[in-house]
């Protein structure tokens, strides 16, 4: 159905389109059954939680159709391309396609803005000023980091929360924290951190490095760390959350 709104990238009041999130290219084309990461589910569970369907992927409608097409025609091919050459990586081939890390960054940047309504926090003006590029204070003052997800069947993707721990020694990133993991990534949108978690991509755009992803990156984790709550986690979410997704 037609809805008009702010939409998430730009912030102009338009008729609003559907975004992909992951985009198609990243193997999100396909149907999805899905619940929403929200009080009920983290209250019952995954099997209590009633899923909901979509028949051509996860996608949200929260930009308009002009940013839809400018994040899919610059940025999502070398995203794709990203996704493609880790993989052959990871599997011993040969990757044969190289992709523009910058893109890759504003493609990612660009996804996280639309996985809610209009965002309005400073994470957020920070990621349009960069996305526009007026500044790179966002290279500057957050990270982007990302490491491999070793979880093929799942999505996650939850905007601006706080993870805390309790008695435990699980070290996490600090902060205010957004999510967005695929198969073979987990990004996190995040402060600068005083600890390494995988790469920031950031800090490689500005001095290239070499990009590794270890096998064991995820370890243990749940597919939605550190957004986990149990004896000794837990987590404060904004009023983005209410548009987060999981699909597994």
């Amino acid at each position: 159905m037609p809805k008009t709104g702010k939409c998430a990238i730009c912030g102009q009041r338009k008729q609003l389109s559907y975004d992909h999130i992951p985009p198609k290219c990243c193997g999100n084309n396909g149907e999805s059954y899905y619940i929403s990461f929200t009080p009920e589910y983290l209250g019952n569970g995954l099997r209590m939680t009633k899923r909901k369907h979509s028949q051509n992927g996860i996608k949200f409608q929260t930009i308009c159709s002009e940013c839809n097409n400018g994040l899919g025609g610059k940025y999502d091919e070398d995203l794709g391309a990203f996704r493609q050459f880790v993989i052959d990586a990871i599997n011993g081939r040969k990757p044969e396609k190289g992709f523009d890390l910058n893109n890759v960054i504003k493609a990612v940047v660009g996804h996280l803005l639309a996985a809610s309504e209009f965002d309005s926090s400073l994470p957020a003006r920070a990621m349009r000023d960069y996305y526009f590029d007026k500044n790179e204070k966002l290279l500057d003052k957050y990270s982007l980091l990302v490491c491999f997800y070793p979880y093929q069947n799942s999505i996650f993707i939850l905007k601006n929360y706080v993870p805390m721990v309790f008695g435990i020694n699980d070290p996490m990133p600090e902060g205010m924290l957004s999510s967005f993991y695929f198969f073979p990534f987990a990004f996190i949108l995040c402060d600068k951190q005083k600890l390494p978690f995988g790469n920031d991509l950031f800090e490689t755009l500005r001095i290239p490095s070499q990009l590794k992803f270890m096998l064991n990156d995820w370890g243990r984790k749940f597919p939605t760390w550190p957004a986990i709550v149990d004896n000794n986690h837990a987590f404060i979410a904004s009023a983005a959350g209410k548009d987060s997704v999981f699909k597994n």
